[in-house]
């Protein structure tokens, strides 16, 4: 089974180190370039045109990813599409992330504080463990601000459709994207938005249970 990977905000392969599938070959997906003002539909329509999927396969993405997977899953044909840590709506992130894109204020902070780890990052993050700290510290000096300003805006405005396909991993203590009434698939118990790390092993039973 082939498994195409799509990180979150800033990620590369990395958080997906931990995970061990039995039977499973990891391919991992760089983000390309976005275009000015694109949707996260039309993103991920180019991003997957991109791609050459090897069948049979499935989509396996984290956070900001994970919507990338599901946009891609409209126009392809997966076994699976595996959201860990993700949402399946805009509605789903918090309201003051959505107020911070409408008021345009992410725009004027200068770009180094995006990439500067620091406690708070590590509270929202859920990363208390050194391990957890370097991953995620190593995440936000490498990110792309400049993608990351735009998928900040694409998120707010995506407008996505429900997806029967998806299957949904999260933890109860996400601070990014916070257990509301959605429907899990595998809650895990005191689990942070860094979970696919943490909880690596939880997370690969379930889904090797499922293949």
């Amino acid at each position: 089974m082939n498994f195409y990977c799509f990180s979150g905000l800033g990620a590369d392969k990395s958080v997906f180190q931990f995970l061990e599938i039995e039977g499973v070959k990891f391919h991992y997906v760089d983000w390309i370039k976005p275009l000015n003002n694109e949707s996260l539909e039309d993103y991920s329509r180019r991003l997957i045109g991109n791609l050459k999927l090897r069948t049979p396969y499935s989509f396996i993405g984290v956070s900001f990813g994970g919507m990338i997977a599901l946009e891609a899953s409209k126009i392809t044909n997966p076994i699976n599409v595996f959201l860990v840590s993700s949402a399946q709506s805009s509605l789903e992130i918090p309201i003051i992330f959505r107020l911070l894109e409408r008021t345009k204020l992410y725009k004027i902070i200068p770009d180094r504080l995006f990439r500067t780890p620091n406690r708070f990052t590590h509270y929202l993050f859920g990363a208390s463990r050194l391990e957890e700290k370097k991953i995620l510290d190593n995440i936000i000096r490498n990110t792309d601000v400049k993608f990351l300003k735009w998928a900040f805006g694409a998120i707010v405005n995506w407008v996505p459709k429900e997806n029967k396909k998806a299957i949904r991993i999260h933890g109860t203590k996400d601070r990014i994207i916070p257990l509301r009434v959605q429907n899990i698939s595998l809650r895990i118990s005191g689990g942070s938005h860094l979970l696919i790390v943490r909880n690596a092993n939880e997370v690969s039973e379930f889904i090797s249970a499922l293949l």
